[in-house]
């Protein structure tokens, strides 16, 4: 990689107007400054195009499209489909980067000859205050197995959580590879679309600072568990075609499509179980070890089951 890499911001936008321009200050205050912006308004009904409007009068390397609202993957895919920078970064309307984020992941890259991806460290922002920090417990965003393709298939949304604007991806994913985002898939379209780029098998950085500040609502989508279900449900059975004749891959999704049943609580077995330990009559006939041991096979059911360490032990 010689001379200064560009990196494409793409911005989906759809009423998110009030937020919308802590979002574009975040990019505008970036000390790494050859980067282009592609603000995709989805057919806001808000104050969103004025502000839109606002910036790109401000900074030439900002511009807009405009398309009737089709979802914002089809608003993040449009975006793509404009790019003409040398990296990606995604970036939805009401969260925010830190000022150093391009510096820092553009100089991790510097001595890396193929197709790369860098993430970073993020924290959760108060609704109303994005820069006031919000105390939540996620998983970290770190990869630690072997193949990082295996941590997203084994360990995504229960040990593993990575913002989309945490990363940065080297274009040619999206420019030679044609990877986009699923519009079909209500949720953890993120994901499906990660597992296209990790097949690929790129080069992956990591910078740990926290370079990255997710906007935390209450409620939202994420909150919907029958939706968060459907979606990804979808999303796994997807990929399980996709991967059916990887061994590895196709257990670990399988594995996880079990594991978001019980979470998400379409587990038959689980359900029976806790609907029994619910019951006075039950808890008074049935022997205390009895319930003992129901109550740890509830728990065990909860766990994901790896498969044999050869196929997924940590490398270090």
């Amino acid at each position: 990689m010689s001379g200064f890499p560009i990196i494409s911001v793409i911005v989906p936008c759809y009423n998110q107007g009030r937020y919308l321009g802590e979002a574009l200050d975040s990019v505008l205050a970036q000390t790494y400054p050859h980067w282009e912006c592609i603000l995709v308004n989805d057919g806001s009904t808000d104050n969103t195009k004025s502000v839109i409007q606002d910036y790109c009068s401000r900074d030439r390397r900002i511009r807009s499209i405009e398309q009737e609202n089709k979802g914002q993957s089809a608003a993040r895919n449009r975006g793509l489909e404009d790019i003409k920078g040398d990296f990606v970064q995604l970036l939805d309307s009401d969260d925010i980067i830190a000022k150093t984020k391009f510096e820092k992941q553009i100089d991790s890259l510097k001595n890396i000859e193929i197709p790369a991806v860098v993430y970073c460290n993020y924290h959760f922002g108060k609704a109303d205050n994005v820069f006031q920090r919000a105390d939540r417990n996620f998983p970290m965003p770190k990869f630690i197995l072997k193949e990082p393709l295996w941590d997203l298939a084994a360990r995504w949304e229960t040990d593993l959580s990575i913002p989309m604007h945490c990363f940065l991806f080297h274009s040619s994913f999206f420019r030679d590879n044609q990877i986009r985002f699923d519009e079909r898939l209500i949720t953890n379209e993120d994901w499906d679309c990660w597992m296209q780029i990790f097949a690929a098998g790129p080069e992956l950085l990591f910078v740990p600072d926290e370079l990255a500040t997710y906007r935390l609502h209450q409620p939202s989508v994420s909150s919907n568990k029958q939706t968060m279900w459907i979606g990804f449900r979808d999303a796994i059975k997807k990929q399980q075609s996709v991967f059916k004749n990887d061994q590895v891959i196709y257990e670990l999704l399988t594995e996880k499509l079990r594991q978001m049943r019980v979470r998400y609580g379409h587990d038959p077995i689980m359900n029976w179980a806790k609907y029994y330990l619910n019951q006075s009559w039950f808890n008074n006939m049935t022997p205390w070890p009895i319930q003992k041991r129901l109550m740890k096979y509830i728990e065990q059911r909860r766990e994901y089951r790896y498969p044999p360490d050869v196929y997924i032990k940590a490398s270090d």
